[in-house]
């Protein structure tokens, strides 16, 4: 679900990013997420980014495959911890979203306009 290997379509948002301007706030797009929602989504992958970031380079040292499994496990114990700590998102929720950027360009620049938000405040 979680792969550390392989960061989710979310992950991006970490990576430089085009600032884009947000939508007003009581706009809903057609993809049928609100604003709010895909504020607590943004906050999920902030934390979920930092994981990867710590457990990445202790899996990638493992001393073997079996320790880096067991590792991959705890890791992914502590992302749906976090994002099921995440006030406003179930893990479907993170699920559905994270899928439907991969071919909704539109929600991609709603969800980036919301991460440069948030890094302001």
């Amino acid at each position: 679900m979680f792969e550390l290997a392989r960061r989710g379509a979310c992950a991006f948002i970490l990576a430089a990013l085009i600032f884009l301007p947000g939508l007003p706030a009581d706009a809903q797009a057609q993809d049928g997420y609100d604003d709010q929602k895909l504020e607590a989504f943004v906050v999920a992958v902030v934390k979920v980014d930092s994981l990867i970031d710590s457990w990445a380079p202790k899996i990638r040292s493992a001393e073997n495959e079996e320790q880096a499994q067991a590792m991959n496990q705890q890791a992914n114990a502590e992302l749906r911890q976090a994002i099921e700590q995440t006030d406003g998102i179930t893990i479907e929720e993170y699920k559905a979203i994270s899928n439907a950027m991969r071919e909704d360009s539109a929600l991609v620049t709603r969800v980036e306009a919301i991460y440069e938000k948030q890094k302001t405040e």
